[in-house]
């Protein structure tokens, strides 16, 4: 039987605390920070292993991204890139494994949490967003991971959108562009 693991990849900014949540609710074995700055990774490394240390049932493999200015018009390209060189490296070294994957959405810069949805959804990994406790002081740390089901239930129609045909219309409506109402 193929050993399990959970997978956490993460956007992180200045505040670490959206990585609380999703180490208490998944407990994973290996977490990926995607960051801007080394220094945020630092912060958020120091809190898996004191602080948060009480949610996981030992300290996670951590692997960390640095995706410099997480502002520009090409920020979500190098997420993205960022994102697949850590999902190729944890297959890799897990190859036996069978992986559950998570993909938070809360932290760092909003292109960093779009980035971090888009590589959730081209590889059909679930997704979560992580919840502000100063918002929810009665839940409990691993409810404040809330799982986004949209994900989960877009996998047809984009098995569909891949289909050779609806690539064509896709083709030809970015070429055109949308056709109004006013215009048939």
């Amino acid at each position: 039987m193929a050993e399990k693991i959970d997978v956490v990849l993460q956007p992180v900014g200045r505040t670490p605390g959206v990585l609380e949540a999703p180490l208490a609710k998944y407990k994973p074995q290996v977490v990926v920070l995607f960051t801007s700055q080394e220094s945020y990774s630092d912060i958020t490394i120091q809190h898996i292993e004191h602080s948060w240390k009480s949610h996981t049932n030992r300290i996670p493999k951590i692997i960390v991204k640095i995706v410099k200015d997480p502002w520009t018009s090409d920020t979500v390209d190098r997420y993205m890139r960022a994102f697949d060189e850590a999902v190729s490296e944890i297959e890799l070294e897990f190859k036996s494994a069978e992986i559950n994957w998570h993909v938070g959405t809360a932290g760092g810069t909003n292109l960093m949490a779009i980035a971090s949805a888009l590589s959730a959804f081209t590889h059909r990994f679930s997704v979560y967003s992580s919840l502000d406790s100063a918002h929810h002081p009665k839940a409990e740390t691993e409810d404040l991971a809330v799982e986004i089901q949209l994900f989960n239930n877009l996998g047809p129609g984009y098995k569909a959108l891949q289909k050779t045909r609806s690539m064509k219309i896709m083709k030809i409506i970015n070429k055109k562009g949308p056709i109004h109402s006013s215009t048939i």
